[in-house]
């Protein structure tokens, strides 16, 4: 079994979180303070992200690895560990030393969470060249129609509370640690990677 671990290469088309849903937690109605509400929302966003260890809306992920990893002499899948909504390319270097597309696979979830890709049905995976590079791409996270309300409150949760607190430090009245409540919202979707 060999697991892929994939980095984003962009960051996603929007955010889980409109401007006005932030304006009206603060009760801002002006619009003056947009800017820095947008940038509370996008760090809001990467944090939960980091935290959760997945991207939350579709964002495009690459992997790239040097070979199968024994695959082809056990029959085993690729494990792509990333919550895939898509596989949508993978290219390798062929035999001849130059790159090629595979396109002969199939990618089947597996309860746990992961998805597996492996050769089609009569296919077998790609012969390899000489310093072979892999490049897995996937898109992977929520789609907006499926995103935990959860997921999308803790982020408007974090993005008003920076906008209110703005210092690391709370001076003026008794001190005591802010309540990670959005932590707490977030908890039950953390990415499980189950073998």
């Amino acid at each position: 079994m060999h697991r892929v671990s994939f980095t984003a290469t962009a960051q996603p088309a929007a955010e889980p979180v409109t401007l006005g849903e932030p304006r009206a937690q603060i009760r801002a109605d002006d619009g003056a303070d947009d800017a820095l509400l947008m940038g509370y929302l996008v760090a809001a966003r990467q944090h939960a992200e980091a935290y959760l260890g997945r991207p939350i809306l579709p964002t495009p992920m690459q992997a790239e690895i040097e070979d199968w990893a024994g695959t082809r002499e056990n029959g085993g899948p690729l494990w792509l560990d990333a919550p895939v909504i898509s596989v949508d390319s993978v290219t390798y270097t062929g035999a001849d030393g130059q790159p090629a597309v595979w396109n002969d696979f199939i990618v089947r979830p597996h309860p746990g969470g992961c998805k597996k890709l492996r050769p089609a049905t009569g296919a077998d995976w790609p012969t390899l060249g000489p310093d072979p590079v892999i490049a897995i791409t996937i898109t992977a996270g929520w789609t907006i129609d499926l995103l935990p309300q959860t997921v999308a409150t803790a982020i408007l949760q974090t993005a008003a509370h920076w906008f209110n607190v703005r210092e690391v430090v709370n001076i003026g009245n008794i001190t005591s640690e802010i309540p990670e409540t959005g932590l707490k919202l977030l908890k039950p979707h953390r990415w499980r990677l189950i073998g």
